[in-house]
């Protein structure tokens, strides 16, 4: 339906081509060419939306893209991290094996400060990291990154 007034006050081709529900005399003009011109204009703004989406998706799909490599790397990040965590608990494990096997064969050497000393080594021993909440969370975020591409290519499509 067009939004041109559409008056028609002479017989022939000629109608209002001025916008429907304008205020004052009706300017009369051809009426396919205004119905044209208005279709073109109306295509034309269409071409610039379409446009602007497909823009939006493109930024979408890099920022996606450089959010991928980002995780990727904080998944690389979260395993070394994991494996240096494992590394320095078999040291505290050698230690604390160590420092018992000196204190059950030497019980009269053993002085409070090693008592302490096996205490802080039992202590570090009791922190394991989890990486489960991490994991979790990744998956939430990977899930969510793509119901958003999806809607956002609807939107397009």
């Amino acid at each position: 339906m067009s939004n041109l007034c559409g008056h028609r006050g002479f017989a022939g081709p000629s109608a209002c081509i001025l916008k429907r529900g304008h205020g004052g005399a009706h300017s009369y003009g051809n009426w396919n060419d205004a119905l044209i011109r208005e279709e073109r204009e109306e295509l034309e703004s269409l071409r610039q939306q379409l446009a602007s989406c497909q823009a939006a998706l493109a930024d979408t799909e890099a920022l996606e893209i450089g959010t991928g490599e980002r995780l990727a790397k904080v998944e690389q990040q979260l395993a070394a991290a994991i494996a240096a965590c494992k590394l320095k608990d078999e040291s505290i494990e050698a230690a604390h094996n160590g420092l018992r096997w000196w204190m059950d064969a030497f019980p009269l050497h053993v002085t409070e400060a090693d008592n302490e000393e096996m205490l802080k080594l039992v202590k570090a021993l009791t922190i394991h990291p989890d990486d489960s909440a991490l994991k979790a969370w990744l998956e939430m975020s990977n899930t969510a990154d793509c119901r958003s591409q999806s809607s956002l290519q609807g939107v397009v499509k």
